[in-house]
């Protein structure tokens, strides 16, 4: 949906929780005198220029010498015009505009037509950039440590030359109207400067925020809890030991009556004043007892010191600020006018909520009476060095957990239950030394409770009740429970725990809570073998040794934490009471530094909600993803149980019902047949569908306004994963892996099911529906074409079909200097998510596709689009066919036409809406499609349709494009990144056929070198027909013409994870699994987005040397190490990765431990240059591809690259394991074998039926020992560093560059690595040959791939290189620095 919901953003501390500043749009650029500011700042900008859309490179300023060289100009004072497509003139110059007050810059760019682009350009007459430039001063305050700082609506910005994350996505910008309105979550950065004047630069679109945080005002403010900050009395004397000591009990309100029942109002004001002004007296010293702050602590706020009051900008603000709804953050800071007063040093337009005091403080003339206290742990200075505690600004009080984009992953509490037991916190190391040894624990639980009170019919009963301790003890509770007033029911009973009634005045108590909660264990990198990580059945990932986490300065990493629940043995012991609304649990986290230095605790409270079963309260909960860090997801539940049909099912077991299976004689045809989700286990159960459905761009799986736009169904589970932010992956590569790991959690654990209700409760994530808008519904696309077996049907709104037809890369540089075939190439790689190329996958499931007619944001033509070529896709098959085999049919569809339609096509289906835009509230939810929805659900009993006669199976690219369809999944492929096909024909035996039955398949192959028939094809090919198998039926298969007959009961061994068939001389057979570790597959076949998206991330980079070295070398290892970091926080920005940061020495030390856990390699540095590269090189596959380097020189083939600067970038599989130690034989779970017993089971994996283990959460299941890797090297520093600019997300397999891709785009060479790592001929662009010696590349066009290896080994032999790593004079070549022989090559 557009930009509707928040933007995500990231906020942090040295190893704070990482938070979120909402309301720093409104802050005063420099509040603190001793604080750099960018506020009111001139900046001086330039351009704008086209941008890059795609593909690499095509910054135009590049071609005259770069920024550098504008810059210089700039500075003296010369008025140089730079050429320009877009402006009218066709030239930009530099310009100046200032800040604002928030540090908020808007470039006017008023000299471009954008109309005339639009019309001429598409939306990629958007896509522009221009550079800016500020200088700005640093006093001298005599501090140590370093300055936050942050920037937004960047991907990148520098100060000084030092390069800094910025958060690309201004994700803390809210969206309103036509105005951006930047509420504030933002990524902080930390850098350290010496006083004087310094100058900050970056690239931006059309507008960017920078300001310099103060920690004293914005980030270390703490207030335990919301009834605290109104502190008349904050602190109640500790419990003796044997508890005999009741806490002491203090008023606590957040609005007090103007009138007490039997008094007058002036009366009541002076009474209540008189009682604050006396707890006010004592607050301190009690704090100070009970040893929670000492007197510096505290602040007072008088008369005396801080002048008249002002309210009237949080009057202001309070009722002009979006409030999203159901954000029970905000509820709690919902006051009154009057109770707002104005801190010191606080700007008055602050549009967070001031320090809030009773009225009973007030006097009528707005003077102070007694004033308040604030308590508050104090950040002394404007530098950090330390752990602090950050205080959440501006709209809400306290951290929403789930905000788009805010930095805490926390699951809720379902019937006093944790949904999930793993917790995200982001933290941030904004000290000078490196942590490592991470401890995080629980200081504080309390339960928050929160009653709304009708203020019209309020009695002084009622008041009075309310004025009681903000801690009661268990006696008080005990007195209190039943006698709520009507009114307290009332407005329980209107609270939905998310969207309190307005007109309803809030009371809070906080009560201890009776147990604990505590940190069980940090959550690590996954293991390279075992099961799920996150079953508590099975091998649960626990960091074994904490050297592995370790978080570099100004490194933002997300730790994953695991909670475990103690209750105590009182009665009334519980997670969540009766009206307990939200538990607040205290963390604390340290850290040991490298420095040797001491730090204090970094602490944050985060709020716990508390949802309810019973009333099928939709809730959120928490997993481990591919990499092992925590994501979150929502769950709304299906509002009837999954009771089982009361009829059995036939064999036919997919077509719906969920009962028993058919008794045969065979007991691996039962296997083969089952759905092991039928039966629902051994208890008996039965299963619900799952709808998922995928939100849009800026839109977060927790905001109401999409989950609350999404119906819910009888039996079944509709859950909303996160694409891993508001932006995340555009439901690609790693977002595709979160919606999968998402489904997987919820298959396995049920998270926030009741144990009792758990068997009526079972998801069979077989059955699925997806739904998606916008983002989403791309999402919806891809899902649907690449898993299509486990599909029951789809409703994509106001898609988009692919990135290259919804964002045009017509201002791309590279389309003026890039070969056709060169481009075509590049764009190859990205075909895997052309998702009209993979409908025909879709012919014969139901299809509705939903838009807006008046969308200008995705225009419903791209809909309109992809609905017309799948209803051609479809047409072709009914009229070959008839449409009998197609039984989903609907007659009153949303959208209809009056008038019959070409093919009349029953399981296509097309609504546009007049008028509409890319969103309204019922886009996917409207009353229309109600029938749709009840069609595909089928009241819980929804499957998979009858399959057709014929289909076809394709992949542009095994690694993205992975389920197959019917059954047939393609595992490997001739040609790398061109379309594979299997063109399938069915002929099942006619019903007066005699026992036993034949049955004909017949696949005619295309570019497949070997596929793979799933576990339950026999169950997919006989759904929903008329006739099944036996076990002495025959299945004649017949591929490419050669024949495999087999009888069915003899099946098994020809089926996927046991086996698969593959191509040779003589034909197709069966082949074993040996193949996976030493040729390309799912795994590896890229791109390494793809690859990374399979674990963890490692970046490993040259360590920074200051002695021993030359000043090219030290400053080159520098900026290496500079562009590692910003690697790992922008993945940590997108997509809240926790990346393992580590210098070549160190990785090396630690490979023991790393080969242990499923690690993807970002290696910087060429062998020479990195020692973890030259170490690994050789184990590596790319030995076998012809790629090596001498000091400074690089061979690809046999071309040889001697000039400077040239930067290398390849992707590889390495095995980084001790090959004394290691076992190339992939894991296997233990599983039931035909005649092993009743009760046994045939299960595969849903979404990867090449797995050995059925519990895996990724596809790299079957090469433990294999991790993907891509390395940027260069022939000197300069062309490593221009080489790591294309990382991580490089889309070719290999790429050969120059300087001037930073210009035109253009790389020397690339191309893709065959199905055995050898340089494809056939898919690569060539190199360059030097003297007589022609490119082997070249030399091979035109040969059969077939034939391909022995040319490549003639290659090896001319380039004095051979498979073992030694010369033809049976010396081993030298790699050592001063040498000059080339760089050996090894095999893997």
């Amino acid at each position: 949906m557009r930009r509707m919901g928040r933007r995500k953003g990231m906020v942090s501390l040295l190893l704070i929780a990482l938070s979120c500043l909402c309301g720093l749009g409104a802050v005063t650029g420099a509040i603190n005198a001793n604080l750099p500011s960018l506020a009111n700042t001139t900046w001086n900008w330039l351009g704008p220029f086209p941008a890059t859309t795609a593909g690499i490179g095509g910054d135009v300023l590049e071609a005259f010498g770069g920024i550098k060289a504008a810059l210089e100009d700039l500075k003296a004072g010369r008025d140089v015009l730079c050429p320009s497509d877009i402006t009218q003139g066709g030239y930009a110059n530099w310009s100046n505009t200032t800040s604002g007050e928030d540090g908020f810059v808007q470039l006017n760019y008023s000299m471009v037509d954008f109309d005339a682009l639009n019309d001429a350009l598409g939306p990629a007459a958007y896509s522009v950039k221009s550079w800016a430039v500020a200088n700005f001063e640093v006093p001298d305050v005599g501090e140590t440590g370093s300055y936050l700082i942050t920037c937004g609506g960047v991907s990148s910005f520098y100060i000084d030359g030092h390069r800094l994350s910025g958060d690309v996505y201004a994700l803390g910008w809210w969206w309103n109207g036509d105005n951006n309105i930047l509420n504030g979550e933002w990524l902080l950065q930390a850098i350290q400067l010496e006083p004087g004047t310094h100058t900050i630069l970056l690239s931006a679109r059309f507008s960017f925020k920078c300001m310099f945080i103060d920690p004293a005002v914005h980030l270390t403010p703490s207030y335990d809890t919301m009834p605290e900050v109104f502190v008349p009395k904050r602190h109640q004397e500790e419990e003796d030991e044997q508890g005999k000591k009741k806490k002491d009990e203090e008023e606590c309100e957040c609005k007090a009556k103007e009138e007490t029942e039997g008094k007058s109002e002036g009366d009541s004001k002076k009474e209540r004043g008189d009682q604050k002004g006396k707890a006010h007296t004592d607050t301190p010293s009690k704090a100070k007892a009970a040893g929670k702050l000492s007197s510096s602590d505290i602040h007072m706020v008088s008369a005396a010191t801080e002048g008249p009051l002002d309210i009237s900008a949080y009057a202001a603000s309070a009722s002009t600020r979006p409030r999203p709804a159901g954000d029970r953050a905000t509820e709690l800071l919902h006051v009154k006018e009057a109770d707002a007063l104005s801190l010191p040093g606080r700007s008055s337009n602050h549009t967070s909520p001031p320090i809030v005091l009773s009225t009973a403080a007030l006097r009528k003339d707005g003077e102070r009476k007694g004033g308040g206290v604030i308590a508050r742990k104090t950040q002394k200075g404007v530098k950090v060095d330390n752990l602090v505690i950050m205080r959440l600004l501006g709209e809400f009080d306290i951290p929403k957990a789930h905000a788009p984009g805010l930095c805490f992953h926390v699951p809720d509490i379902v019937e006093g239950r944790l949904a999930s037991p793993y917790l995200m916190l982001p933290l941030l190391n904004a000290a000078t030394a490196t942590a490592f040894d991470v401890r995080v624990k629980t200081t504080k639980v309390r339960q928050v409770e929160v009653t709304y009170i009708d203020s019209k019919n309020q009695t002084s009963n009622d008041t009075q009740k309310q004025q009681k301790a903000t801690e009661l003890t268990t006696k008080d509770r005990d007195e209190d429970k039943g006698q709520d007033s009507d009114n307290e029911k009332k407005g329980d009973d209107d609270d939905d725990g998310r969207s309190p009634p307005v007109e309803k005045e809030k009371r809070v108590r906080v009560h201890p809570f009776k147990g604990d909660i505590s940190v069980a264990a940090i959550v690590g990198p996954p293991r390279t073998h075992g099961g799920y990580d996150g079953d508590d059945s099975r091998n649960r990932q626990k960091v074994p040794s904490p050297e592995l986490i370790q978080i570099l300065p100004g490194q933002a990493y997300a730790l994953g934490v695991e909670l475990s629940v103690e209750l105590s043995e009182e009665e009334d012991a519980a997670l969540c009471g009766k009206k307990i609304s939200t538990v607040e649990v205290t963390f604390e986290v340290t850290a040991s530094f490298n420095d040797g230095k001491d730090r204090p605790a970094a602490e944050y409270t985060l709020p716990l909600d508390c949802r309810s079963f019973a009333e099928r309260q939709e809730y959120r909960f928490t997993f481990l993803d591919t990499d092992n860090s925590v994501q979150y997801a929502t769950i709304k539940l299906p509002q009837t149980d999954c009771t089982c049909p009361t009829t059995t099912t036939t064999s036919t077991g997919r077509s719906g019902s969920s009962g028993q299976r058919e008794a045969t004689g065979e007991q691996f045809l039962a296997m083969a047949m089952q759905d092991e989700d039928e039966d629902g286990g051994e208890d008996g159960g039965c299963s619900c569908n799952v709808l998922v459905a995928l939100h849009g761009a800026s839109v977060d799986a927790g905001s109401n306004d999409w989950y609350g736009a999404v119906p819910s169904f009888n039996k079944t589970f509709v859950i909303l994963p996160t694409n891993r932010g508001a932006y995340g992956y555009n439901w690609e590569s790693a977002g595709k892996q979160n919606l999968i790991s998402a489904i997987l959690a919820l298959k396995r654990t049920l998270p926030g099911v009741p144990e009792e209700s758990k068997a009526s409760f079972r998801a069979d994530i077989e059955r699925l529906m997806v739904v998606g808008h916008s983002m989403g519904g791309h999402g919806c696309f891809v899902f649907s074409t690449q898993f299509p077996d486990t599909l029951m049907g789809s409703l994509c709104a106001s898609a988009w079909i692919k990135r290259d037809e919804y964002s045009f890369p017509t201002t791309n540089q590279d389309r003026s200097y890039t070969d056709r075939l060169f481009r075509a190439l590049l764009a190859a790689s990205q075909q895997a998510y052309d998702t009209d190329i993979l409908s025909t996958h879709l012919v014969g499931i139901p299809f509705l596709g939903r838009a807006g007619g008046a969308d200008l944001t995705v225009p419903a033509y791209l809909l309109r689009r992809f609905v017309r070529v799948l209803r051609q896709r479809e047409f072709q098959y009914t009229h070959k066919y008839g449409s009998g085999d197609i039984r989903f049919e609907m007659k009153n569809w949303p959208g209809a036409p009056e008038h019959p339609v070409v093919g009349d096509s029953k399981t296509v289906l097309y609504s546009e809406v007049p008028g509409e835009g890319h969103w309204w509230g019922e886009v996917v939810s409207a009353q229309d499609l109600t029938p749709y929805y009840e069609a595909v659900l089928k009241d819980g009993q929804g499957g998979t349709e009858p399959l057709l006669r014929e289909w076809t199976t394709t992949t542009p690219n095994v690694g993205v494009t992975m389920s197959g369809k019917n059954g047939l999944v393609i595992l490997q492929t001739f040609r790398p990144h061109q379309q594979a096909t299997i063109h399938a024909t069915l002929e099942p035996p006619t019903l007066d056929s005699q026992e036993p039955k034949t049955w004909t398949l017949k696949l005619k192959t295309h570019n497949v070198r070997r596929f793979g028939l799933k576990a339950n094809m026999l169950q997919l090919l006989s759904h929903g027909r008329d006739t099944s198998f036996s076990a002495e039926d025959t299945l004649y298969l017949l591929v490419d013409d050669h024949p495999i007959p087999f009888k069915i009961a003899n099946i098994g061994p020809y089926l996927l994870p046991q086996a698969h068939l593959c191509t040779s001389s003589s034909g197709w057979d069966k082949c074993d699994d040996s193949w996976w570790s030493t040729e390309r597959n799912v795994a590896n076949a890229g791109p390494f987005g793809e690859m990374m998206a399979q674990g963890a991330v490692a970046v490993i980079y040259p360590r920074v040397k200051t002695e021993g070295v030359s000043e090219e070398e030290r400053e080159g290892r520098e900026k290496l190490a500079s562009a590692a970091l910003s690697m790992a926080n922008r993945l940590f920005t997108v997509g809240k990765y926790g990346v393992l940061l580590f210098d070549d020495e160190t990785a090396v030390n630690k490979m023991e431990l790393l080969a242990e856990h499923r690690v993807s390699y970002v290696v910087l540095g060429s062998p020479p240059q990195n020692t973890w590269s030259d170490k690994y090189w050789e184990r590596s596959t790319l030995g076998r591809s012809l790629i090596g380097f001498s000091v400074d020189h690089l061979f690809v083939g046999t071309s040889k690259f001697t000039e400077p600067d040239i930067g290398l970038v390849a992707l590889a599989s390495v095995n980084v394991t001790d090959s004394s130690s290691s076992s190339s034989s992939p894991p296997r779970r233990r599983r039931a074998q035909a005649g092993e017993g009743e009760g046994s089971s045939f299960r595969h994996h849903p979404f990867y039926p090449w797995c050995q283990d059925t519990e895996s959460l990724t596809p790299a299941c079957n090469t433990p020992d294999l991790h993907g890797m891509v390395i940027a090297a260069g022939t000197t520093w300069e062309g490593t560093l221009l080489a790591s600019e294309q990382l991580p997300y490089t889309q070719m397999d290999w790429l050969v560059l120059d300087k001037r891709v930073n210009w035109q785009g253009y790389a020397l060479c690339g191309g893709y690595f065959a199905y055995d790592w050898s340089l494809s001929a056939l898919s690569s662009m060539p190199c360059p040959s030097e003297g007589e010696h022609e490119s082997p590349i070249l030399s091979l066009m035109g040969l059969r791939e077939d034939d391909m290896r022995t040319a490549v080994a003639e290659s090896r032999r001319k380039a004095n290189v051979t498979t073992d790593g030694v010369d033809k004079d049976g010396g081993r070549k030298s790699a050592s620095a001063g040498g000059s022989a080339q760089r050996t090559l090894g095999v893997a």
